[in-house]
């Protein structure tokens, strides 16, 4: 996986390239952002860091031009603006997180890995979807066509939003799923409401699926990274 840095400090790109690479990734590094889009388009990068202050314009403007043509790949802001109004206007222009510089370059690292695990993961997930039309897991079918799950041969009835996170963890069996990950899923990506509103989805899920719903043996809750089907 790849790592775009867009920064004009040529010491910072020298740092980061080194802790990205020891880490197993690649690196391509550019030094202003008038050029941003196509490097973007030459690099195919996994991730992109960004600094707020290049030569020729601002990072957030970058950002927002960025996913105004549709490049969606997570953005770290790393800048020396640290205030708090700085930070909202970079996660208003499109950004995943903001690093204030001076920052501690393994925390750093430990940001990049989990954005890129979680892309890792978002993509499996939609290709099995994708190439998956009907699903059967021990007593469970799923049928993605209809929307319809059968437990031991009964229909269960779900609404579309239940139905696709509980397909979702299903095709992940045994995997954790993250919470945002399953909002994108039933909500879609543009959905900007509480997440904690996911657990009440649960709630109903594990009721009409479960046994006893106080004991759940399928849905299972992982603390802090999201949910599980457990086959």
């Amino acid at each position: 996986m790849k790592i775009l840095m867009i920064d004009d400090d040529e010491s910072m790109q020298a740092l980061v390239s080194t802790l990205v690479k020891a880490a197993g990734y690649e690196f391509a590094g550019l030094l202003d952002g008038i050029g941003a889009l196509e490097a973007v388009k030459q690099h195919q990068p996994d991730l992109i860091l960004l600094d707020v202050v290049i030569p020729s314009c601002n990072g957030f403007e970058v950002c927002q031009q960025l996913r105004a043509a549709g490049v969606t790949v997570p953005v770290i802001f790393l800048s020396a603006k640290g205030q708090i109004f700085d930070k909202m206007v970079g996660f208003q222009s499109g950004g995943d997180d903001y690093f204030a510089k001076p920052f501690e370059p393994q925390e750093l690292l430990l940001h990049i890995q989990s954005f890129l695990r979680r892309e890792r993961q978002a993509a499996r997930m939609a290709e099995r979807k994708q190439n998956l039309t009907t699903l059967t897991v021990g007593r469970y079918e799923f049928d993605q066509s209809k929307f319809v799950v059968r437990k031991d041969g009964t229909p269960i009835q779900l609404t579309p939003k239940e139905f696709n996170i509980l397909f979702t963890l299903a095709c992940n069996a045994d995997e954790p799923v993250s919470q945002q990950q399953l909002v994108e899923t039933a909500w879609g990506e543009e959905y900007q409401g509480e997440i904690t509103s996911l657990a009440v989805y649960v709630r109903r899920i594990r009721k009409k699926i479960e046994d006893d719903p106080s004991q759940p043996q399928h849905l299972m809750t992982c603390w802090g990274s999201g949910y599980m089907w457990q086959s």
